[in-house]
């Protein structure tokens, strides 16, 4: 048996988020889809960018404080 989601769809995130609605089952919301994503498209990584898979690094703070 599946869990249930800690907080449901609230239909304000609908439009804050750019969401629509997918999927229903039983007056449920199971699937959403990112109307951004579907207009513009998805955020592609090139395949020769150097830094495709690496994680980003703190920068050094060096400042001292008196």
């Amino acid at each position: 048996m599946s869990k249930k989601p800690a907080t449901p769809l609230q239909p304000a995130h609908c439009l804050q988020f750019g969401l629509k609605i997918a999927e229903e089952a039983n007056k449920r919301v199971t699937s959403v889809r990112c109307n951004f994503c579907a207009f513009f498209g998805r955020t592609k990584v090139k395949a020769g960018d150097e830094h495709a898979g690496e994680k980003r690094q703190r920068s050094s703070r060096n400042d001292t404080k008196y």
